[in-house]
């Protein structure tokens, strides 16, 4: 679990950087801080369900590879689903407050 959890930390936080040209000022660290530790969550809940850390699979399997890629699959999409919504960007906080007073004004 520990290496799983690892690797999704590094993993988004490479291509996050890569995503800005490697510029650490740009660096969406806000974003990282919510995304992350979510990603890690499901990534070892979808594990704990299709029991990759219980000894269900022969260790390097074609089952495990199959039970790995599943739960990443749960992980990767839950974690999309959840950068798509405006909670996540400031700029899409920023538009539903000003369309928030706009209305009321």
């Amino acid at each position: 679990m520990l290496a799983d959890g690892l690797s999704w930390l590094f993993a988004i936080w490479f291509f996050a950087l890569a995503r800005y040209d490697f510029a650490i000022g740009a660096f969406p660290i806000r974003g990282f801080v919510l995304i992350a530790p979510l990603a890690v969550a499901i990534h070892i809940a979808a594990g704990r369900v299709l029991r990759l850390y219980r000894g269900k699979y022969r260790v390097g399997s074609f089952e495990e590879v199959t039970g790995v890629v599943a739960a990443a699959a749960i992980a990767a999409r839950t974690a999309s689903s959840a950068c798509a919504t405006p909670w996540m960007s400031e700029k899409s906080a920023s538009r539903v407050i000003s369309a928030a007073r706009t209305r009321r004004g």
